[in-house]
């Protein structure tokens, strides 16, 4: 990044802000109120996605009002914390509003259009320098001071014209392609969904059923998964004897009347039927160490994911205590009963970990594939059966009990890994679109910049030399500036430090330009 000062077009000149405006101005520090008082009073916070919905603007009493009265044309600046140097135009101005003492007010000249500073304000060219220059430790800052030192490239009246008429063409444009990709995501879902949906109603499979009749019938499934089961679940009950750990009982096996909407072959099942052992986590909160066993929570999940960087860790000793009834082992399935109900995850080979608050854990028969039970919680059809009996709502869970007793669909385990591979295959494609909405959206963002880089270099719309040339209009604002200035009381002027010879006014700061 250079920081020298890059050669403009001609008619171009380099000014600072407080050259081009006719004042910059801190804003009124008061408490908001609800009641109306007539006069509102505008903050940072609403300043929301580059606009403002003045129905929710609260109103102030302010004694001051001719001091801190908003006019259109004026550009509010925030002045700190995460948003520190956003901007917003007011284009227009609904009743007596007045500022906020987080907002830097700049009252722009009415010689020349506000739009292209605003504009400038979005560039990259405006954001390296607030970077370079924002003040604060705790909180990064700017102030009136900075603002007025920033460099802006400043081109003829008409050329400004012309520069805002172009972005704002180009601006239309890509916010027609910003709408038409901002739908991709709900898209995406509900394909997902709809996809889950039709997996276990048999639809994904119809056509593999008629190409394999000799599956199974539902009766021999249902004697296969019982004595499979209870085969499986004595192996587990000697290693855990052997861990020194009290296995749980083994629930009765029953079919369920839930959901009978399946194909013939198939069979429904209570959740606690489906599984060897279902395990709740410790409602304790863990005591987190830097160094550790992995304590997986709502905090570092999502569906079908274990974010590894956000997971916390807990003693070995907090761990022991943890896995006291079971530790959980590859393929096992996570899934959260509090807060985010309802995302599930499968246990990976490693590392090995102990659940976290609000998480649970199935350990599934040796009929039932882990991918399947896996898509299968996470399906519409089973998050239908728990959501009505959600319980809270300032912290909404779902109790074990009633998470043992909905129904789980089976079919045939042939199926099963049909089903597993036909929604892999389809939740791929999925995947790669929402991963070329991604990178679309990235280039867009790039594009926009793009566009006001090249505006602001002289590069977006041609000159024209019989435009009046950049300098004539700095000096008919800073006439107008000294006129408005001269007109207030002496208490209340400006007194102007001149700057050193060869230099632009408030240049003798370096920002990166280029």
């Amino acid at each position: 990044m250079n920081d020298e000062l890059i050669e403009l077009p001609e008619g171009w000149e380099w000014t600072n802000l407080g050259e081009l405006v006719l004042n910059i101005q801190y804003g009124y520090t008061a408490s908001a109120t609800d009641e109306p008082t007539k006069i509102k009073f505008l903050r940072i916070t609403d300043l929301q996605e580059n606009s403002v919905d003045w129905e929710t603007v609260p109103f102030c009493d302010c004694s001051e009002i001719d001091k801190y009265k908003l006019f259109p044309g004026d550009i509010v600046v925030a002045r700190t914390g995460a948003t520190t140097g956003k901007s917003f135009l007011l284009k227009q101005i609904p009743g007596t509003t007045i500022f906020a003492s987080y907002l830097i007010r700049l009252h722009t000249s009415n010689l020349c259009p506000p739009e292209y500073l605003a504009l400038f304000m979005q560039s990259p060219k405006y954001w390296r320098q607030i970077t370079t220059v924002s003040k604060g430790t705790a909180q990064p800052g700017a102030n009136a001071s900075i603002l007025s030192k920033l460099i802006i490239p400043l081109p003829p009246l008409n050329e400004q014209k012309r520069i805002v008429a172009k972005i704002e063409e180009l601006t239309d444009r890509s916010q027609t392609a910003q709408k038409a990709l901002e739908a991709i995501p709900q898209l995406c879902d509900r394909f997902r969904k709809s996809v889950l949906t039709a997996a276990f109603r048999g639809d994904l499979t119809a056509d593999w059923r008629e190409q394999n009749p000799d599956v199974e019938p539902a009766l021999k499934l249902f004697v296969n998964i019982m004595n499979d089961r209870q085969q499986k679940y004595n192996k587990e009950c000697e290693e855990l004897l052997l861990e020194g750990k009290k296995p749980p009982k083994l629930t009765k096996f029953e079919v369920t009347a839930i959901n009978c909407d399946v194909p013939e072959t198939w069979i429904t099942i209570f959740v606690e039927s489906a599984c060897l052992f279902i395990i709740d986590c410790l409602h304790s909160t863990p005591k987190f160490v830097d160094d550790g066993e992995y304590c997986i929570d709502t905090t570092c999940i999502e569906p079908c994911k274990i974010n590894w960087n956000q997971a916390r860790k807990v003693s070995y000793e907090d761990f022991l205590t943890r896995t006291s009834r079971m530790i959980p082992k590859e393929n096992d399935i996570l899934f959260s009963r509090e807060g985010t109900i309802g995302t599930v995850v499968k246990v990976p080979n490693s590392p090995k970990l102990c659940l976290g608050q609000r998480m649970m854990m199935f350990r599934f028969s040796p009929y039932i594939l882990p991918e399947y039970a896996e898509f299968y919680l996470q399906s519409p059809i089973f998050k239908q059966q728990y959501k009505p009996l959600i319980l809270g709502s300032t912290s909404p869970h779902l109790n074990i009990g009633d998470i043992r007793r909905l129904g789980f669909i089976v079919p045939p385990l042939a199926e099963q890994i049909e089903i597993v591979k036909c929604v892999k295959s389809v939740l791929k494609i999925i995947d790669n679109i929402e991963k070329q909405y991604q990178q679309a959206k990235e280039k867009l963002d790039q594009l926009n910049q793009s566009i006001l880089s090249k505006a602001f270099r002289g590069e977006l719309v041609p000159q024209d030399p019989n435009d009046e040339p950049a300098s004539k209009l700095l000096e008919r604002i800073k006439t107008e500036r000294e006129k408005i200035n001269n007109n207030k009381p002496k208490s209340q002027r400006k007194t102007k430090t001149p700057a050193k010879q060869g230099t632009i006014p408030g240049m003798e700061s370096q920002f990166p330009v280029s």
